[in-house]
């Protein structure tokens, strides 16, 4: 599953440079591999894609204020990789999926993301990228319209799961 990059303004398009672009990729293949791994209760799976969550990326081109973000994501994927159990993971992808939302506001990019996505997964990707449409087309999700709120939400929901 990868993403294509839209602007959300018009008047000025953002378009990562290409380095970005490929590693936004690798974060959005990382973090939905964490989740799955999470839903499956495989250990492994959530530590390997904290792993490759917690490596550096490139900067060059970025602006300053994302800089914080991808620090970050880094420690979530520290935190990821060393859990000592799957259920532990709820609060980091959570918390990975509201600091890329963060990072897509001010960048003022988002990302087109494949549509046939589990209903918690359109959740987490809702969040991570910001999309509405995304967060109105997950049918177990609360109707409201503050991004932390849902934050928490999708929080509640990964700790509900068995």
């Amino acid at each position: 599953m990868w993403m294509m990059w839209a602007a959300v303004s018009a008047a000025e398009p953002v378009e990562p440079p290409v380095t970005a672009r490929v590693e936004m990729r690798e974060h959005e293949a990382d973090a939905l591999a964490a989740v799955r791994a999470f839903v499956a209760d495989d250990l492994r799976g959530i530590r390997r894609s904290g792993r490759r969550l917690a490596r550096p990326d490139p900067t060059r081109g970025l602006p300053p204020a994302v800089l914080p973000l991808l620090e970050s994501i880094r420690r979530i994927g520290d935190l990821l990789s060393e859990t000592s159990q799957a259920r532990d993971a709820a609060g980091p992808l959570a918390s990975l999926a509201g600091t890329c939302g963060a990072c897509h506001a001010i960048t003022g990019v988002t990302a087109v993301a494949h549509p046939a996505q589990t209903s918690l997964e359109r959740s987490f990707l809702a969040v991570a990228l910001r999309d509405e449409s995304l967060w109105r087309d997950a049918p177990d999700e609360p109707a409201t319209s503050s991004w932390p709120l849902r934050e928490r939400a999708l929080r509640q929901r990964l700790e509900r799961l068995p």
